[in-house]
């Protein structure tokens, strides 16, 4: 969102985020930071890094139907695992 739409519009969104109940925040632990590892391993783009591996990781191991990215080739990927992906790309 910050590159976007600018830093100011990134953070009232986060901020707008943090508060809703209706959103859980997961953060990474042990078992999906291997689950990362591994798909990072598992992965050929050289354009894929290790956040994206880990969201990709919480996308499979919480059973998340969506996510919002910009971002086309976490998104092709995470279409892989019949996640909805917002905005469409």
């Amino acid at each position: 969102m910050s590159l976007r739409a600018g830093r100011e519009s990134g953070i009232a969104a986060g901020n707008y985020l943090m508060t809703q109940t209706n959103i859980s925040i997961i953060h990474i632990d042990q078992v999906l930071h291997q689950g990362a590892w591994q798909i990072f391993q598992e992965i050929q783009q050289k354009d894929l890094g290790f956040v994206d591996c880990s969201i990709l990781a919480v996308l499979r191991t919480e059973a998340v139907d969506a996510l919002l990215t910009f971002d086309k080739l976490l998104a092709k990927l995470a279409r892989k695992q019949r996640v909805k992906i917002w905005p469409v790309l």
